[in-house]
């Protein structure tokens, strides 16, 4: 008789599988900053973000209460579609005739503190539309990252669009 096998190799055998950049991901919440240490560790930069932890989803003892405290969106949302009383109280103050508030509104884009500029791949719409008012140094968006259309976008953009 004849033993006859089944020999069962798998693709991921057969590939090389390159590291991905951990921090492609995004695993830091709560607006945390990712920091690559090694080819598949990260850190999350937590700083003044009201949450602590490896990825920055344990909140501190005043963001927890804050959060605890903060009504829901749709108690806001009964408020100002049903509560009569509270716009009587809005179109009842004194700041709409007040000169100093219609001052405000006139040099208001004075008032404001100047926007980050980035000029390297931003990491969010914010920044990339220089909206943001955050100081915070922000890292860009690692260039192994994948994407729909690859790792190489000017490549691939000067190759099938131009």
């Amino acid at each position: 008789r004849r033993a006859s096998g089944l020999l069962v190799i798998s693709v991921s055998d057969l590939c090389f599988s390159p590291t991905v950049n951990p921090c492609c991901y995004y695993p830091c919440q709560h607006q945390g900053i990712c920091v690559r240490f090694d080819l598949d560790r990260y850190q999350c930069d937590c700083t003044r973000m009201g949450y602590s932890g490896p990825n920055c989803t344990i909140p501190e003892l005043w963001t927890w209460l804050r959060t605890s405290l903060r009504p829901s969106p749709s108690f806001f949302h009964f408020q100002v579609t049903h509560g009569r009383w509270f716009w009587e109280f809005v179109n009842a103050t004194f700041i709409p005739r007040n000169p100093a508030s219609s001052g405000n509104s006139v040099f208001q884009s004075y008032l404001r503190p100047p926007t980050h500029n980035m000029a390297h791949d931003c990491i969010s719409w914010e920044s990339f539309s220089n909206v943001s008012y955050y100081t915070r140094i922000l890292p860009s968006v690692p260039q192994d990252c994948p994407t729909p259309i690859g790792t190489k976008v000017q490549f691939t953009h000067s190759r099938f669009f131009q």
